[in-house]
């Protein structure tokens, strides 16, 4: 409790105040205060990336007492970031971060003293090396397994560092590699006991191969077709086998051995009646399987194989009820956790266990400026579509407004991407703004089996859009939507739905609404980052299309070439450092819109294919809920001036009514 009250309440006392008294997209789009929690091996600490003020800092935490230390200073999101926060041992930690004006990856190397009443900084150090931890060794708090980048040789070797965090000039000689004769492995797998086990290489005709380490051999022990699914848990070196997420007979995501003599898979040893497994949570100590997790009616469920671990949570479940907890981090013993419970109306706290005090700490709010808000209930929404399929959706309702307008969002992807019923912060933004939002799971989404996704391949602006519409269909009929105020949103795959929505259906849709969409789908295999890897467009050309032999089909269903079409507002945003969707999409379709005389605003960020500063965010939704604010006919009053208070770098703004 002392934790929160001196870290969070000081700096969020004003932010709360203020979200009481109106609708501020800078509350609701403000990043969260903690991120990425993990525990050291011995459970005693938490490092956690938090932003305050602004500033993303990597922070050490004893949870007992309250007492921190700032470890590290990683930037603002444009001139700096940390992105993976690891523990080599009790007092070594390995960040990995990117800052300066390259902003390339680099690996950090810190160690700190702690007494239980001070922390010390002893060293905190670029390693150098390009690369990838691939085993911690958490057991050895000065050592640590680490991949080179194929550049750089692509070998697996045993890093030793010294009392200042320096490492030996030949550690990464030829001699030293634990790799052997397999230098392009794509993914290294350490055993419990930190020595290098598995391979992943890239085989023929697309396929990849999974390598088993036999002292000093290596022995090729299975195929993995390039388009299954696969995922190595545990290894069990007494039996010789592996637990893996895989492909059953019925294209689900299953639990199964694999046994690396044979190279045979053993019987399913667990799975879902329908839904695909998304993880198996696997005790550090010994490797057994502690629970298996999937997703059902959007939320993250956890069924445990072992009864005390499901006795403790259900003791978090009784304080904390009507919301869902997940274990991010724990001790290599199972004594201590890192616990996150949140739910669709609540963005969370993060609890800390002491298994042998029986005792639960709080840490903080992970969004304390919005812990006063009413956030508004969400729904499961499913309709069966016309092949045969349970489509899926999330139906967020405002409490304040007697017959919404209707909010049609769509995520990115499209395919092997899902939305879930978790806390989202949009859905409940235009909630409180007085708009219904509806999320959905169209064909293509993940979770629901293989064959569910690969429906979604070839179906943009076709089935995939159908079934958009007949989640739009269930939500008018079972619930007081009024039918007349329907707007469609979304970002990169939703922004390019949006548009072909209001190509579609204009008698339904008053208005769209896209971030980073695309817009000439035959642009993307000359303009994307993906454009230059064989690979890659290969398997573009099945999700897609082929611009060679179905050139014709890719323009009847892009935007651009449908403008003539587009007779309703469109609200048409992009980042002009985007290399996923190039922002030649955007100045085509501006130009072709305004050259039409079609109703149209624009805003350029500067941004990639999503936002990299809170400014972005906030000015983007400034804009986008003004827009929506006319055309869905909202309380003008809730809605936010257009220019930023807050002293933000101002994106350039440019708008054209037709």
């Amino acid at each position: 409790m002392l934790l929160r009250a001196v870290l969070v309440a000081c700096c969020w006392s004003v932010a709360a105040a203020a979200v009481a008294q109106s609708v501020q997209p800078d509350d609701f789009f403000a990043d969260d205060l903690y991120h990425d929690a993990e525990l050291s091996p011995n459970g005693q600490l938490v490092m956690v990336k938090t932003l305050r003020e602004g500033f993303e800092q990597v922070e050490i935490l004893d949870p007992r007492s309250g007492k921190f230390m700032v470890l590290a200073n990683t930037g603002d999101g444009r001139t700096g970031t940390a992105a993976e926060l690891r523990w080599l041992g009790d007092r070594t930690v390995m960040i990995l971060a990117r800052s300066g004006i390259s902003m390339r990856w680099r690996h950090w190397l810190g160690r700190f003293t702690y007494d239980g009443e001070e922390f010390s900084e002893t060293f905190m150090i670029s390693l150098g090396a390009p690369g990838f931890l691939v085993d911690p060794l958490v057991d050895q708090e000065s050592a640590f397994l680490f991949s080179l980048v194929a550049d750089k040789g692509g070998g697996v070797y045993k890093v030793q560092i010294d009392s200042q965090g320096l490492v030996d000039d030949t550690t990464y000689r030829t001699k030293n590699r634990l790799n052997g004769r397999i230098t392009d492995g794509l993914y290294w797998y350490s055993d419990r006991a930190g020595q290098l086990r598995f391979a992943v290489r890239e085989g023929k005709d697309g396929n990849f191969d999974l390598w088993l380490r036999q002292k000093t051999r290596w022995k090729k022990i299975f195929t993995i077709a390039g388009q299954a699914r696969f995922k190595p848990l545990s290894y069990f070196s007494s039996r010789q086998k592996l637990l893996v997420l895989t492909d059953d007979e019925n294209k689900k995501l299953v639990a199964r051995e694999l046994d690396v003599v044979s190279g045979q898979f053993g019987e399913t040893l667990y799975e879902h009646p329908t839904l695909d497994l998304s993880n198996i949570i696997i005790n550090p100590a010994d490797g057994r399987p502690l629970a298996i997790e999937y997703t059902e009616d959007g939320r993250v469920r956890r069924d445990y194989l072992v009864a005390e671990q499901d006795g403790w949570l259900s003791a978090v479940s009784e304080r904390f009820p009507d919301q869902t907890a997940y274990v991010m981090s724990r001790d290599v013993d199972d004594q201590f956790a890192v616990v996150l419970v949140e739910s669709p109306t609540s963005r969370g706290t993060l609890l800390y266990r002491d298994g042998p005090n029986n005792e639960l700490i709080e840490i903080g709010s992970v969004a304390p400026q919005l812990d006063s808000v009413a956030m508004a209930k969400t729904l499961v929404v499913r309709a069966k579509s016309q092949d045969g399929f349970d489509i899926e959706g999330y139906l967020t309702l405002p409490s304040h407004v007697e017959q919404p307008p209707l909010l049609v969002v769509s995520h990115g992807g499209p395919i092997g991407v899902r939305d879930a019923n978790h806390f989202d912060y949009e859905a409940q933004y235009f909630a409180a703004l007085g708009a219904a939002v509806l999320r959905t799971n169209y064909r293509g989404s993940s979770g629901f089996g293989e064959r569910f996704e690969k429906a979604g391949e070839g179906e943009w602006g076709r089935a995939i859009e159908d079934d958009i519409d007949l989640l739009v269909d269930r939500v008018i009929a079972e619930h007081n939507i009024d039918p007349r105020r329907i707007c469609a949103h979304g970002g990169s795959y939703g922004g390019y739905s949006a548009m072909m929505n209001i190509i579609r259906r204009p008698e339904r849709y008053r208005c769209a609404s896209s971030l980073s969409g695309p817009t000439d789908l035959p642009l993307m295999f000359s303009s994307s980052d993906w454009s230059q890897d064989e690979d890659l467009v290969a398997r573009m050309r099945e999700i897609l299309g082929d611009p060679k032999t179905d050139l014709a089909s890719l323009k009847e269903v892009s935007p651009l070439y449908r403008a003539v079409d587009l007779g309703r507002p469109l609200f048409l945003a992009h980042g002009q450092f985007d290399q996923r969707v190039d922002i030649e999409h955007f100045n085509r379709m501006d130009m072709v819109m305004k050259l039409l005389g079609r109703p149209i605003e624009t805003m350029i960020l500067p941004a990639g294919h999503g936002f990299q500063m809170r400014s972005d965010s906030r000015a983007y939704y400034r804009r986008l809920s003004t827009f929506l604010i006319k055309h869905l006919e909202l309380d003008a009053q809730l809605a936010p001036p257009l220019t930023d208070t807050a002293n933000d770098e101002s994106p350039e703004v440019a708008s054209a009514d037709g």
